[in-house]
């Protein structure tokens, strides 16, 4: 099943990687080197289920969350809409009591790192246990 979430949005479409310059290369060893390490993180909630996956990551150093946050949410939700949350938090145990009620999957990770490290996490987290799912 093809869901069109988006009018002309495209997906399934051939993607062809190009080599990477010399650059990128020299760029990626010494990222290497450098012994940069993910951020600690925890999956609290699997996503499961063939759907239109959002992945929301959201920001939480204080362990609650904003007005926009919750909203945000909510939104999504009633666009009937899955929403795997991947938050950012000090500690597993200070997530949102509430994402355990709007989230679908949820993921923890630790304040370090940026925000990219959050969607890596969550898109695979989605491919592992929700495969072929739509994801955005």
């Amino acid at each position: 099943m093809v869901y069109r979430l988006i009018p002309d949005f495209t997906n399934h479409w051939n993607f062809q990687p190009s080599a990477s310059s010399w650059q990128v290369r020299w760029e990626r060893a010494r990222a290497w080197r450098s012994k940069a390490h993910f951020p600690q993180h925890a999956l609290l909630r699997k996503p499961s289920g063939l759907v239109p996956w959002i992945v929301y990551f959201l920001y939480a150093p204080r362990g609650a969350l904003s007005q926009g946050q919750r909203l945000a949410l909510r939104n999504i939700k009633d666009m009937g809409l899955c929403v795997h949350v991947v938050c950012a938090a000090p500690e597993p145990n200070l997530v949102p009591k509430e994402l355990h009620q709007l989230a679908d999957g949820l993921h923890w990770k630790a304040l370090a790192g940026y925000d990219i490290s959050g969607y890596t996490l969550g898109l695979l987290d989605i491919a592992a246990h929700a495969p072929g799912s739509t994801a955005f």
